[in-house]
């Protein structure tokens, strides 16, 4: 039997399939993040795969991710049409005001500068996970 030893900085793990997941003697894999989703997470536990992940975030498989480097203005129009998931590895800058009527809600970890404070920040911030 084969062994997988994967290693990255971001997996999408929602999608795996359990086929995938059997053709393996063991898996390994070591992310900062890792997605998974309530299906995933019950394959993996029955299966011989050790996750190595700074943060394991849970969403549902029809959510929509979106990558975005640099920088970035949310806005009105970036109303997310159903599920998503917004990862940014640079500046966000929320535009003002985003309208109360949005169902709008920004989850993120900043682990550099963030333009709506101004401030740098040395270590990562998880309390908005």
């Amino acid at each position: 039997m084969k062994k997988l030893n994967v290693k990255a900085v971001v997996i999408d793990l929602r999608h795996v399939s359990e086929e995938t997941l059997a053709s393996y003697e063991h898996i390994q894999i070591h992310a900062a993040l890792a997605m998974t989703s309530p299906r995933t997470e019950a394959l993996l536990a029955k299966y011989p795969v050790e996750l190595d992940a700074t943060s394991v975030q849970c969403y549902d498989d029809d959510a929509k991710v979106n990558m975005v480097n640099g920088k970035t203005e949310l806005t009105a129009s970036h109303k997310p049409e159903g599920k998503s998931v917004l990862i940014v590895n640079g500046t966000t800058t929320p535009s003002s005001p985003i309208p109360s009527t949005s169902s709008f809600s920004p989850a993120s970890m900043k682990t550099g500068r963030s333009s709506s404070t101004g401030k740098s920040s040395a270590r990562p911030d998880w309390r908005a996970l």
